[in-house]
C-alpha cells in the first residue's frame, strides 16, 4: 500500500493531515501505532498487530488506545471506539474508522485510516 491516508473531523473542523506513519512494535504482544500529524496536530491511535476485523473500544492506554495533540499538548481517549474493516496481515494493509473524545473535551469524529506497515 503506497498511499497511506488518515482523514479525521476534530471539533468540527477536518484535520488534513501529511505525515503518516504506521509500524508494529513490540515483541510478545506486538501492536500497531498509527500516527498522522500536520502542522499543528497531532492523532495516534494503537491496536494489537493481530487484530481481526470488528469494533473495539478505545481507551486512554493499553491494546487500543488512542490520543490527539494540539500543539504538542496531547490529551488521551476519554471514551471512544475503533471499526477495523480490513486488516490483511500478509500484505500488512489495514483500515478502518474511528471516533474519540479527549480527557480535554476534544471531539475527533468521522476518522478513517487506510495503511500498510
Amino acid at each position: 500500500l503506497l498511499n497511506a491516508s488518515l482523514t479525521a473531523m476534530v471539533n468540527g473542523s477536518e484535520m488534513i493531515t501529511d505525515n503518516h506513519t504506521a509500524s508494529i512494535y513490540g515483541v510478545d504482544d506486538s501492536s500497531i501505532l498509527i500516527k498522522a500529524t500536520n502542522a499543528t496536530q497531532e492523532i495516534t491511535i494503537v491496536f494489537t498487530a493481530e487484530v481481526t476485523p470488528g469494533e473495539y473500544s478505545l481507551t486512554g492506554s493499553g491494546d487500543f488506545s488512542a490520543s490527539y495533540a494540539l500543539n504538542n499538548d496531547k490529551s488521551s481517549v476519554s471514551t471512544g471506539k475503533i471499526n477495523i474493516t480490513n486488516h490483511d496481515i500478509e500484505t500488512k494493509c489495514i483500515s478502518g474508522n474511528f471516533e474519540f473524545s479527549t480527557r480535554s473535551g476534544v471531539e475527533v469524529s468521522e476518522g478513517f485510516f487506510d495503511f500498510g506497515y
